[in-house]
């Protein structure tokens, strides 16, 4: 079948300006600034410089991902319910805004536990650690779900979407490198402090990019109009009926999975650097730096190539399938390293693993939306944001879990300066060859299940077209 061209200056909506797609990315560099912090150091925080018992913290995490089961799809769909805040300010825009704040401040608050025993004070630190985190991805949640699912809806056309996905990875790309770059040279090992000074350096960052964000996510007057004709007068499906239609819908699912398994894999890499320089190199925590450097050296200089390559396949499955198989090979050549060198050329090649990874993520999942929207008729992003949400939180679970395996396995002990042979194979497992092996079965899943091909992601616009969606 010859691919159905439905693109034209007439085509549902406009073209987006690249100042509104530059400021609506800035949301992608939000999230990685905070993601890359909680990824980097909540986790090691909590067990090297706190003290807490390894497995009362994975429990936290746990805790963390159950409450997250109950939270992001509910959150989904509480924002898909139509409210006068509509016709004013838009369906998206107010959400985002209000939860950006709280958001960053929450940070804060797992940062600075309370100064008590480890030991004695266990219980009132978890405690603590599990308030935290929980209202922390509230707001995350609240946040990421209501940018994410605005995507679709305000970048109708392919080479918007693909534009800013491009402009959003370049933007993730540039949050990675200043939760990155800049907390190292805030904190010393065995300074609790210093996490919190930290925190409340990177919430000032953060407040001012949030200004720059405002533009990109104003909805238009088109838009407003469009959710009270289609979406206001609509009778609401109960949340678990609206659930059990967003987990049939195969095609996200896939694209749910693969992202999840990412996230396995990133959240493995991102915990796991501290411990690479404080134990494996036994160097001080501004030495990071050169490893996020090195990072952002090839993810900047594929980026632009892939976004590229992508245009030219014109084929968002082929392009995501060629990230994923890169990815697993720059992953296993990280972890067999054998000095400072060439751990720096790994740590390139995962940057640039990272990019071919990403680049095809967001068009991927504007195309499994679009096809759910035309199946039911309806704009139900938040739902399915909700259920994505839900699933990428589990990353943290199983990062947690491989974690404490790892470190039980191989005799890691948090209060030695010198771990053994074994602690320090243990970290290469956990950081690159485990993730590896992770994406490598997130392949084989993709391979099987995803079948948007252009043909049908072009046939799936005409339908909206039609609908008026």
């Amino acid at each position: 079948m010859s691919k159905v061209k439905i693109e034209s200056k007439n085509s549902l909506e406009g073209k987006q300006s690249s100042a509104t797609i530059t400021s609506y990315g800035i949301g992608y560099l939000l999230m990685e600034i905070w993601n890359v912090i909680f990824g980097a150091y909540v986790f090691f925080f909590y067990e090297t410089e706190v003290g807490l018992y390894i497995w009362l913290l994975v429990l936290g995490y746990v805790i963390y991902a159950l409450w997250n089961s109950f939270n992001d799809p509910l959150i989904g769909y509480i924002f898909d319910r139509p409210n006068f805040l509509w016709k004013k300010w838009g369906k998206r825009f107010p959400i985002i805004l209000g939860a950006a704040i709280p958001w960053f401040i929450s940070m804060f608050m797992i940062l600075t536990p309370p100064d008590v025993d480890p030991v004695e004070g266990a219980m009132f630190i978890f405690a603590w650690m599990i308030f935290a985190t929980c209202l922390f991805d509230s707001f995350y949640s609240m946040f990421q779900n209501n940018h994410y699912s605005l995507f679709p809806d305000k970048f109708r056309l392919d080479s918007d979407r693909r534009k800013a996905g491009g402009i959003g990875l370049i933007l993730g790309v540039v949050g990675t490198t200043l939760g990155g770059l800049i907390p190292p040279m805030l904190i010393t090992y065995g300074d609790k402090s210093s996490y919190s000074i930290m925190a409340v350096f990177m919430i000032v960052i953060a407040a001012f990019f949030l200004i720059l964000m405002i533009p990109g996510i104003r909805e238009t007057e088109d838009m407003k109009k469009r959710y009270i004709t289609t979406d206001m007068h609509k009778e609401k499906e109960g949340f678990f009926k609206t659930m059990k239609k967003a987990v049939k819908q195969k095609n996200f699912m896939t694209i749910v999975f693969i992202t999840f398994i990412g996230d396995v894999a990133f959240a493995c890499i991102t915990a796991s650097i501290h411990y690479i320089v404080k134990y494996s190199l036994q160097e001080e925590a501004s030495f990071s730096i050169y490893l996020f450097a090195a990072f952002l050296l090839g993810a900047v200089f594929s980026i632009p190539i892939f976004l590229k390559l992508i245009q030219k396949l014109d084929d968002n499955r082929k392009m995501h399938i060629i990230g994923i198989i890169l990815l697993i090979g720059f992953l296993l050549i990280l972890g067999f390293y054998w000095d400072f060198y060439s751990l720096m050329i790994g740590v390139v090649l995962l940057g640039v693993g990272q990019a071919a990874f990403k680049v095809a993520r967001f068009p991927c999942l504007a195309d499994t939306l679009d096809e759910a929207t035309g199946k039911t008729g309806e704009h139900q992003e938040s739902v399915y944001m909700g259920v994505q949400t839900f699933f990428m939180r589990f990353s943290l679970i199983a990062q947690a879990l491989i974690f404490a395996i790892v470190h039980v396995l191989t005799g890691f002990d948090p209060l030695r300066e010198t771990q053994s042979d074994a602690a320090l194979f243990g970290i290469r497992l956990q950081s690159a060859i485990i993730p590896a092996i992770i994406v490598l079965f997130g392949l084989f899943v993709f391979l099987k299940f995803y079948d948007l091909t252009p043909e049908k992601t072009a046939i799936n616009k005409q339908k909206l077209k039609e609908l008026g969606l």
